[in-house]
């Protein structure tokens, strides 16, 4: 089904449910075929960049002309990506670190990528870096955060290596 039948059909759609829900059917009985084709004429025109720019996603589907997007990627995370980005989104703050802080950031690596490890030194390592950043039930990203903060590698300028980063180890 091509586009422009699609998005008639789902104005007519969208109309019917809009109508199921009002006692003033006046307006519904001056809608015409003509008017919802014209309308989704122009919107198919002033959508067209957008529509260009949203099919360079891996999530795009052409059928739906949608943006699907998969619940299943932050169920399911790579947690040897995961410790390979905090190791260097960390990498600064190693480099001058002795053998105690590092092995302290190597620790609290250790809790953002091995979840399922009940080891509470990982979160002893955060609480000794960071003293305010772990807390129970915050998230992981805000934990990781505040620690960076505290480790004084946060980059929050636009399009910085931090900022890049961070944003695949948070997705």
């Amino acid at each position: 089904m091509n586009t422009l039948k699609k998005l008639t059909q789902n104005i007519w759609t969208a109309l019917e449910d809009y109508f199921r829900h009002t006692s003033l059917t006046e307006v519904y009985d001056d809608i015409s075929a003509e008017f919802v084709s014209r309308l989704a004429c122009d919107s198919i025109q002033s959508k067209s960049d957008l529509r260009q720019l949203f099919r360079k996603s891996q999530a795009w589907d052409e059928n739906l002309q949608a943006i699907v997007i998969n619940g299943t990627k932050t169920h399911n995370p790579d947690y040897i990506l995961i410790h390979n980005l905090a190791n260097s989104i960390l990498r600064p703050a190693k480099w001058d670190a002795d053998y105690e802080k590092l092995t302290l950031i190597d620790r609290a690596i250790c809790f953002f990528s091995r979840p399922n490890d009940k080891d509470d030194s990982y979160i002893n390592a955060i609480e000794t870096l960071a003293s305010h950043a772990y807390a129970p039930r915050k998230k992981r990203s805000r934990i990781f955060k505040a620690l960076c903060d505290s480790l004084g590698v946060s980059d929050l300028s636009a399009g910085s290596e931090f900022q890049c980063l961070f944003a695949q180890l948070c997705r």
